[in-house]
């Protein structure tokens, strides 16, 4: 089915079209709003009246555009990227709509009969199109309370995102939902969720966020995985996802590492120094044994 509106990347387009002359960007733009009106590609036989092309010159223009940005294939010129554009958001759009029926499905449950208005109350109209419209600022302000702040971004862009993501199709409630979860996926990490007004343009909202925590997201955003000075980094506060140690805990396991293989090696030399000076005694009475022993306890 054909969408009321198709994405346009004009980044894209301006970066392949430099060399075309003004007709010619003319008969290109006609061609495509065939393409995203029908979903049909360019007919060999009509894509001169498609591009209203009439004359020698027009039909000229017309063949540029074409053989530049279409291929030929089985009697139709064929443009990948509208192919690729429409696939993608039919997609979204059916994400959209799956979920508004989920989220009705649970409303109609609950839902009572609505009495019948009367001719004589039609004010009751007016007044409820202004409360809807007071009820779509109340909801946005509950999402932006509790989006993560380190990366909200401008309360005005997203207070316009929220609205072109409610034309869309989506429901208020639908989208402070997604907020919810992803607020709650990344408590502890917020520094690396994703700006508020993008998040809400790529229509974050319909994502998953609980399968992503609950076994699709392997590892967290802070470099759990990754070695510094040969020891392995952790969270700097607390435990991360799959109850890792602390980048603090970890630093504590090298140190006591570290005094215990310095023993081991005064012990297997007849307790004398294996490095020929180079390391003291280990004992109680060492200051420098006795200050790593005291700075591991503090760290704990």
């Amino acid at each position: 089915m054909t969408q009321a509106w198709y994405p346009f990347y004009w980044s894209d387009y301006s970066g392949k079209t430099f060399n075309l002359t003004m007709a010619q960007h003319g008969a290109y733009m006609l061609l495509l709003r065939h393409i995203y009106t029908t979903e049909q590609q360019i007919p060999v036989k009509q894509c001169y009246s498609i591009a209203r092309a009439l004359s020698d010159q027009d039909q000229s223009d017309v063949d540029v555009v074409l053989h530049q940005f279409f291929k030929l294939k089985n009697g139709f010129w064929v443009s990948e990227k509208t192919i690729e554009v429409i696939n993608q958001t039919n997609e979204r759009h059916e994400k959209r709509v799956n979920a508004g029926k989920k989220g009705g499905e649970s409303k109609s449950s609950n839902a009572r009969a609505m009495p019948k208005q009367s001719p004589s109350k039609a004010l009751v109209t007016t007044t409820t199109t202004i409360t809807t419209i007071s009820s779509n600022e109340d909801i946005f302000s509950q999402a932006w309370a509790i989006y993560p702040k380190l990366r909200a971004g401008s309360r005005g862009n997203a207070l316009k995102a929220w609205k072109a993501a409610v034309e869309r199709g989506n429901s208020e409630e639908l989208i402070l939902a997604g907020v919810k979860k992803y607020s709650v996926s990344r408590e502890g990490n917020s520094q690396y969720a994703k700006g508020f007004p993008a998040w809400m343009n790529d229509d974050r909202f319909l994502n998953d966020y609980e399968a992503l925590e609950n076994g699709n997201n392997t590892q967290n955003n802070t470099g759990q995985i990754a070695v510094r000075n040969g020891i392995p980094t952790g969270e700097q506060t607390g435990n991360g996802f799959g109850g890792r140690k602390s980048q603090t805990e970890l630093y504590a396991d090298a140190t006591e590492k570290i005094i215990a293989e310095r023993r081991a090696r005064w012990e297997a030399n007849g307790g004398k120094n294996p490095d020929k000076g180079l390391l003291a005694e280990p004992g109680t009475t060492n200051p420098a044994i006795a200050t790593d022993i005291r700075d591991v306890k503090e760290i704990r």
